[in-house]
């Protein structure tokens, strides 16, 4: 029981010290969400590259590259654009090289040109944007132009900053957001352990609690024995049948083995002999649950079988054995049951007797029948056996105080 407190007492220091630190635990927990509620958001930066400035270059005859119309119209935004052959207006200006190289028609020199013409026009530097369109013609010989991001220039040879998708969507990472997340996360993680280890041992207390409670009220049970006046536990109680006497079990093992110490049968209830009246018996089941020796037993069942039995001992083969207890009632004259023994006795007299002889344990048949063998008679005043020697038939009884 002791151990029992104890170990109650241990289990209840364990869970109040679990308890303190989810407590701690949780308010730790709470400061950490106080504290990231408060702290201002970390600004992000991004770096946003700027649009490339796109040009689109005339190349019809008859206007020169520094004209004030190609620099102002053409610094639009969009893709470069050069018109094909077919698409080339004509020009009412002349010009000695639309003398020389175009083809008159109506009346107008036509602004067609040949490849080469049109390849050493492309080549022309624009003063406005200060960059190089580079005209390629083709096997059926139509213009195109290259984006300028893709061209390396004379006067800058650089060439623009490239933007992935991985740089503009990339998130910002804070090291001490992460830090603090990662802490939270282990005092989380802290407390539902905290709280498990405080449920299992909450449980095992409730246990341990019940276990205690059914062991006092067990142990709370307890009667008192009649013979050592003791207070003792309820399974010790040893309850004889007939008069319902309670005692305990040392104190019953001791009483029976000091009757059949002394062979007395039946054992009779001790506490119904104190008390005097009617005792009751103790009865075999109940001595089994005793803890005797085997001699004890064996000789509980012999003094048992006593009951229907009668032990004969034999003075002249010095054996005994066990003989049927109405026979034994209705004989007056026993003889040794035992092979090899042919000894006769009385019952009464414990005297041996002679076979065909009719046995008195006074000896008065014995003597009547030697008188009557050798004549003897009896005295008629004190009836003591008279022989007759010699004279005549007057006799005188010699007995003193008789004189008959």
């Amino acid at each position: 029981m002791r151990e029992l407190e104890e170990r109650n007492r241990n289990l209840e220091g364990e869970v109040k010290k679990a308890r303190d630190e989810a407590i701690k635990l949780q308010e730790e927990l709470r400061a950490i969400k106080e504290q990231m509620q408060t702290k201002p958001p970390v600004a992000s930066t991004s770096h946003v590259h700027p649009a490339p400035r796109r040009t689109i270059f005339s190349s019809s005859l008859g206007r020169s590259p520094s004209t004030p119309h190609s620099s102002s119209s053409n610094a639009v935004a969009g893709p470069s654009r050069i018109s094909s052959p077919s698409a080339t207006t004509s020009s009412p200006t002349k010009s000695p090289m639309a003398s020389s190289n175009g083809v008159r028609k109506n009346g107008f020199l036509s602004s067609r040109t040949s490849p080469i013409a049109r390849a050493s026009t492309s080549n022309t530097p624009s003063t406005s944007n200060n960059a190089t369109t580079r005209r390629i013609s083709d096997s059926r010989g139509i213009g195109r132009t290259r984006s300028p991001q893709s061209l390396e220039t004379a006067g800058n040879p650089q060439r623009l900053p490239s933007r992935s998708k991985a740089d503009e969507k990339a998130p910002v990472r804070d090291p001490e957001f992460e830090k603090l997340r990662l802490e939270e996360l282990q005092r989380a993680s802290d407390i539902q352990l905290a709280q498990q280890i405080q449920a299992s041992m909450d449980a095992e207390s409730q246990a341990l609690n019940l276990e205690r409670r059914s062991l006092e009220e067990f142990i709370q049970e307890t009667f008192r024995c009649d013979i050592c006046m003791e207070e003792l536990p309820k399974d010790d109680v040893v309850r004889i049948g007939e008069c319902g006497h309670e005692t305990c079990r040392e104190c019953m093992m001791g009483y029976v083995g000091s009757k059949l110490g002394e062979h007395r049968f039946p054992v009779l209830c001790p506490i119904c002999v104190g008390k005097g009246g009617e005792p009751s018996r103790v009865e075999r089941d109940l001595v089994e649950m005793l803890d005797l020796t085997q001699a004890q037993m064996d000789l509980w069942i012999e003094l048992e079988m006593s009951q229907f039995s009668i032990l004969l001992d034999c003075r002249k083969c010095n054996r005994s054995t066990f003989a049927d207890a109405s026979d034994h009632a209705e004989m007056k004259i026993l003889g040794c049951p035992l092979p090899n023994c042919d000894h006769i006795w009385c019952k009464e007299c414990q005297q041996t007797v002679e076979p065909g002889v009719n046995h008195s344990c006074d000896g008065s048949l014995e003597m009547g029948e030697l008188m009557k063998a050798r004549g003897w008679k009896h005295c008629p005043g004190c009836q003591t056996p008279v022989e007759k020697i010699t004279g005549c038939n007057h006799m005188t009884c010699s007995t003193v105080g008789c004189n008959t």
